[in-house]
C-alpha cells in the first residue's frame, strides 16, 4: 500500500541505484509540517517498507522551500479541545513514527534544506546520517511556544549529548548548517561547488558495505543503546500534559496573533544586566 496524500514513496529503478528508496514529505504549502495525517502515513510507510525485501538505503526528502517546519501549529492549537487521553493517543502515535524511523533495519539518510524546526529536527536526529544543504537552518523553538521537544528528546540526545542539546533547546536559537554540524545535528554540509560529487561518493561508500553486516551492526547498536518503552511513555505523558496547560495555549495564541507571550519580558540594558565596576 503506497497511496498516500502527505508523503510519497519513490523506488529507484536504475541498476546503480537498486535498493534505494525515498520517503518524500509532500506538504509544501504547509512547509511539510507534521499533522496526524502525515504522522500516520509516515508510520504506515515505515511499517510497509521494513517488510520489503532488497532495501539497502532509505532516504528522507521533501519538496518545496523547507524540509519540515515541525508540528503543524493549526493542528496543535486544537489540542486544548481534546481530553488528556486523546492528547496522549496523538503523542504516542508521533513517538511510534520516530521510533520506527530510528529502528528501521537498513541505513537511513535525511537531506534537510531551508527551515527545519522541532519535529523536523527530530526526523533528522532519528536518521543514521544527516546531509544538509548549505542554506539549511535548524531550530528547536518549542519553549518559545510554552512547549518542549519531548518526543524527539531521546534522538536529539543521542546525536548531540546533553549540554549541546540544552544549548539548542533552551535558547531556541536558529542554527545555520555549519553550527548544526558543530553540535552534532548534521554529519556533513554539502558544498555548492561540489555537492553532487560529495554526496555520490558518500552514498557509494555506504553501498560498498555488506547489506547483512550493516543491518546486524545497526541492530546491535540499538540493543546496546536502546530507547525503551518507559522512556517513550515519559516523553508522551509530558507533552500531552503541557499541550493543555495555559502557558502553551498562550504561546500558540500569541504566535497566531503576531503578539508577544505574557512570560516574555524585555531585558534591561547590557550594562544593567551584567553590572560593571565604577
Amino acid at each position: 500500500m503506497e497511496n498516500y496524500t502527505s508523503i510519497q514513496i519513490r523506488r529507484h529503478t536504475a541498476a546503480a541505484m537498486s535498493g534505494i528508496v525515498d520517503i518524500v514529505l509532500m506538504r509544501p504549502e504547509k512547509a511539510n509540517a507534521l499533522d496526524m495525517v502525515l504522522i500516520e502515513e509516515l508510520t504506515e510507510s515505515l511499517k510497509h517498507l521494513r517488510r520489503s525485501n532488497g532495501i539497502r538505503l532509505l532516504q528522507l526528502k521533501a519538496v518545496g522551500k523547507h524540509f519540515c517546519a515541525g508540528a503543524d501549529l493549526e493542528w496543535m492549537k486544537h489540542s486544548v479541545e481534546l481530553s488528556q487521553e486523546e492528547n496522549l493517543h496523538q503523542t504516542r502515535k508521533m513517538a511510534q513514527a520516530f521510533k520506527l524511523l530510528y529502528e528501521f533495519p537498513c541505513l537511513t539518510i535525511a537531506y534537510p534544506f531551508g527551515g527545519i524546526y522541532g519535529g523536523g529536527v527530530g526526523i533528522c536526529a532519528a536518521c543514521d546520517f544527516v546531509i544538509a544543504q548549505p542554506q539549511a537552518r535548524f531550530c528547536l523553538s518549542e519553549v518559545k511556544l510554552g512547549l518542549i521537544p519531548a518526543v524527539i528528546l531521546p534522538y536529539l540526545h543521542r546525536r548531540m549529548g546533553l549540554q549541546k542539546l540544552r544549548y539548542a533547546a533552551h535558547a531556541a536559537q536558529m542554527l545555520d548548517a555549519e553550527e548544526a554540524l558543530s553540535v552534532g545535528l548534521v554529519d556533513h554540509v554539502l558544498q555548492e561547488d561540489k555537492g553532487g560529487g560529495q554526496l555520490m561518493d558518500f552514498v557509494k561508500g555506504l553501498l560498498s558495505g555488506g547489506t547483512e553486516a550493516q543491518r546486524a551492526l545497526k541492530a546491535l547498536e540499538q540493543k546496546i543503546f536502546p530507547i525503551g518503552a518507559d522512556c517513550m511513555e515519559q516523553t508522551c505523558q509530558q507533552i500531552a500534559t503541557l499541550r493543555q496547560q495555559s502557558e502553551a495555549q498562550e504561546g500558540l495564541r500569541a504566535f497566531f496573533a503576531g503578539a508577544t507571550p505574557a512570560w516574555k519580558k524585555p531585558l534591561p540594558s547590557l550594562t544593567e544586566f551584567v553590572g560593571h565596576e565604577n
